[in-house]
């Protein structure tokens, strides 16, 4: 149900009034707290409502019986070991016998989903999830006995740290976002797998010794640290690391790493750092490099990446490295995107080229890519926050086109147009239409579609010529023009049925003067930005397919247009056109500046204005 009162006097009555109308409900409070007023909640009980039952949960047996007054207690003991291990193994989300990070990452997240389906993970904004702090500890408690841990809550502040024996015996030891004072010599902790220091004071430095005593660490994760000039020297014994993460610390000469040999995963994201060692080319195991806003980076070493044969993930996202040119005469030690064919196993791909002439040519590398972020030319900005911030399955592509390259007809960019889900084009200068000249088969995968700046851009579909077009952009959701100032229609010919068929948004350029709609689009733009705004430059509309007998021609939606002045209606099962009172949208004015009104295979029209139609014309 839907609050539609302010008050908490309101909202009580409303939801007593609600639960009243049940003969028979049932009713659960969560982990209550403290007291709580029924009345004042608005929940009916006792003789007010007998069919009102209550089950009410808490962490505090007293709360139950001194504050709520409750009839009967049902103690929730521990769970036995064997289902407690089961638990954790669901919470904890073991990947096993998976042999890419793709497979590992949709297998996380068919895990989320389970956990949401079975009430284990709550909902958050953004499509984010949170723990339940009961599951959470419960979760916690159970892990410990398998894998000992020591941690702390968010934003604690670390003063001091475990005795000598305790460090012994941990498996993990987890401090997120934590205020650590100072960090020991060295942590004496044979058991190790597990280190995540994630410091949000001022950077920290790191002893010489630190490491020397957790060599059977594989997961290394900082956060906040001060390397320079270089890491401490005994990282180097960390020989079974898997996963390095050195985010937002203060990094200089890292060629350290080359004596890891096992890494799998680095990465240096928000970290400031200049230029990659070329020893990071030797780590032949290397599945993943995340070089995320890593903002100051201007220099990869020549062959560095093409070294990466096993790579398959990369992430360059807001990074702006100095690329480049493979068909340069000019002699260079920076790296070139042309290196990228040289990764055979890449999946996903996070990059920024503000130079489009740098773009390598022929790629075919991009055919296998199932997850990318690319931008191209020198006006986007970087949105996602974190490396792979994106939805679990996200290929954006943005391209500003340059006056001295054209991007469009190169084959590894047309692989990257034909997979798309959501596609940005700005300046686009040799293009009259999108469709069909970009992608001949209508972008079968695109959701979201950008197009602006482009002034030589005349319409977005363009269909003369196409004896059998495939349905343009048929899984398409939201369209935005902006500045297009010589754009005249939308669809240039006639489209397949399915075309536009899950469009939900659109956002009209402020220059477009013609438009033409299906009934379909019509019903779909009712619900958006056209039912709240005024559309002034659209003179001439066209209206056609409105199939459904029991159709009411649009007449609120057509009043949107305020400087219309022609309008064709074709091929619908119209009786009229104009019916009584149907410009009564609370607007004071409803004389139109039609000119012009073409009918067209209307069979069922029966009036064109109703007898008692208040429709004025400015002829």
């Amino acid at each position: 149900m839907k609050f539609n009162k302010e008050s908490i006097e309101g909202r009580a009555t409303q939801l007593r009034n609600r639960l009243t109308k049940e003969k028979s409900i049932l009713v659960i409070l969560d982990d209550i707290w403290g007291r709580l007023d029924l009345v004042e909640v608005g929940i009916p009980f006792g003789d007010d409502h007998k069919g009102c039952k209550l089950v009410v949960t808490s962490r505090d047996l007293n709360v139950l019986n001194c504050e709520m007054n409750i009839q009967k207690a049902f103690r929730i003991d521990v769970l036995h070991q064997e289902d407690s291990w089961k638990l954790f193994e669901k919470m904890a989300g073991l990947c096993e016998h998976l042999h890419t990070l793709t497979e590992a990452r949709n297998q996380f997240f068919n895990l989320i989903n389970d956990l949401r389906a079975s009430s284990l993970l709550l909902e958050r904004e953004r499509g984010r999830v949170r723990m339940h702090d009961v599951v959470r500890d419960v979760a916690k408690s159970i892990a410990s006995r398998f894998h000992p841990t020591y941690s702390m809550k968010k934003y604690s502040e670390v003063k001091q740290w475990p005795t000598i024996d305790q460090l012994q015996k941990f498996h993990q030891i987890i401090l997120p976002w934590s205020y650590i004072n100072e960090l020991p010599e060295k942590l004496e902790c044979p058991e190790l797998r597990l280190l995540l220091l994630h410091n949000i004071g001022d950077n920290l430095k790191v002893s010489d010794e630190f490491f020397s005593g957790m060599r059977a660490l594989t997961v290394l994760d900082l956060y906040g640290m001060m390397l320079t000039p270089s890491p401490a020297p005994s990282l180097s014994f960390l020989t079974n690391l898997q996963t390095l993460i050195l985010a937002g610390c203060e990094l200089e000469d890292i060629s350290i790493v080359l004596e890891l040999k096992s890494l799998e995963i680095l990465s240096l994201e928000r970290s400031v750092i200049i230029q990659l060692p070329e020893e990071i080319g030797q780590l032949s195991n290397l599945r993943m490099l995340n070089l995320t806003n890593c903002s100051r980076l201007r220099f990869i070493p020549a062959n560095l990446i093409s070294s990466l044969t096993c790579l398959e993930e990369l992430y360059m996202g807001n990074c702006f490295i100095q690329w480049d040119v493979k068909r340069s005469k000019d002699e260079s030690n920076n790296a070139s995107l042309e290196e990228l064919s040289n990764l055979s196993h890449l999946k996903t791909l996070d990059i920024m080229i503000q130079d489009s002439s740098v773009w390598p040519r022929d790629l075919h590398v991009f055919a296998k890519l199932e997850r990318y972020n690319i931008f191209i030319g020198d006006m986007w900005k970087w949105s996602l926050e974190w490396a792979g911030g994106a939805s679990e399955s996200s290929r954006t592509l943005k391209l500003a086109e340059s006056k001295s390259t054209s991007i469009l007809s190169d084959y590894g960019f047309n692989l990257l147009l034909k997979s798309a889900e959501d596609l940005c084009l700005a300046q686009l200068q040799r293009a009259r239409g999108v469709l069909y000249e970009l992608n001949m088969e209508g972008f079968p995968q695109l959701m979201h579609l950008c197009i602006e700046d482009s002034s030589e851009l005349e319409c977005i579909v363009n269909s003369i010529g196409c004896f059998y077009p495939y349905p343009a952009l048929p899984n398409l959701e939201t369209l935005a023009l902006q500045n297009l100032f010589n754009l005249e229609e939308i669809c240039h010919g006639p489209i397949p049925i399915q075309s536009f068929s899950k469009l939900k948004f659109i956002q009209v350029v402020p220059n477009l003067r013609e438009l033409i709609l299906n009934g379909r689009d019509v019903t779909m733009l009712w619900n958006s930005q056209f039912n709240h705004r005024p559309i002034y430059t659209v003179k001439d509309l066209r209206l056609r397919c409105f199939h459904n007998e029991s159709e009411i021609f649009p007449h609120s939606f057509l009043q949107r247009f305020i400087n219309l002045e022609k309008l064709m209606v074709t091929c619908s099962s119209f009786t009229e056109i104009f019916s009584s009172g149907s410009f009564d949208l609370g607007h004071s004015e409803t004389t139109m500046k039609l000119k012009k009104l073409v009918l067209v295979e209307l069979h069922n029209l029966e009036f064109i204005c109703g007898d008692n139609s208040d429709m004025q014309f400015a002829v």
